[in-house]
């Protein structure tokens, strides 16, 4: 039976089948990894597309949202041409920031060429100027002011408007400018 294996007789067999069976355990780890390693970057590149998918998404959204709110905005200076009232906003250091189209025919004066301008050099006619003082000054500490005031036109003639001046407030309840 067993006896007439001698351990000298098989060793250098067995050495070799040890060592090779050792190196397919090595090559089936190294598989192993490789196939996992593999795996990996499958996950990862999936991982990666459904993230590049989210942020289109994302930039879609906000496409989305900023075409309704572009289209919020003209709609909203269609409406205020439409009143048929001149209407005219400034920031707080009075620069003309909107100018409709009423206030385009009341004054003589083009959008385009008041945006920016001092609203006060723009309208106010030279016999206002202590009067506009006192309503920026109401103005200026968030009171709203309604009133006749004498206005310059382009033409430099003087007319007489019913005005209502109101501060602007920011949605923290900052005054960030005045329509009137």
């Amino acid at each position: 039976g067993f006896g007439s294996l001698a351990p000298d007789r098989y060793a250098d067999r067995h050495v070799r089948l040890v060592a090779a069976l050792g190196e397919r355990v090595m090559q089936a780890l190294r598989n192993a990894r490789l196939l996992a390693s593999e795996q990996a970057r499958a996950r990862v590149a999936e991982e990666l597309v459904q993230i590049r998918n989210a942020a289109d998404d994302a930039v879609s959204a906000l496409s989305c949202a900023r075409q309704e709110a572009e289209q919020r905005l003209r709609f909203q200076a269609t409406l205020l041409d439409a009143v048929g009232q001149a209407v005219v906003a400034t920031d707080l250091q009075g620069s003309i920031s909107y100018w409709n189209r009423a206030a385009e025919v009341m004054y003589g004066w083009s959008a385009s060429e008041v945006i920016g301008r001092n609203a006060g050099a723009v309208m106010v006619a030279p016999t206002s100027f202590e009067e506009g003082a006192q309503i920026v000054a109401a103005l200026s500490r968030g009171d709203a002011w309604s009133g006749e005031f004498l206005v310059q036109r382009r033409d430099v003639s003087t007319i007489p408007v019913l005005v209502t001046d109101t501060p602007i407030r920011d949605e923290d309840g900052t005054m960030v400018g005045i329509i009137g």
